[in-house]
């Protein structure tokens, strides 16, 4: 083995992330039409809208967590984010 990294083995180290460990105290999922050239203008590339009769499906996803922190900490390390 030569002992040099490939191009695979550098993006498995860079994902390589700690384990996390909280609570989903609130999620809220909304979905609604809207129109495909407005959202397809919206959407960054190469992502397009996703249509259904005719309309373009948009959604907005709230969620609260609590106690988010490493796995191997207490409870009362862990932050709250509501975004």
């Amino acid at each position: 083995m030569s002992g040099n990294l490939g191009a695979g083995d550098l993006y498995k180290a860079r994902m390589k992330l700690p384990a996390i460990q909280g609570v989903i105290e609130r999620r809220l999922l909304v979905n609604f039409r809207g129109d495909p050239e407005v959202v397809a203008r919206l959407l960054p590339r190469p992502f397009e809208p996703v249509l259904v009769d005719g309309y373009a499906i948009v959604g907005i996803c709230l969620i609260r967590l609590s106690g988010m922190r490493p796995a191997m900490m207490p409870v009362r390390c862990g932050v709250r984010s509501e975004n």
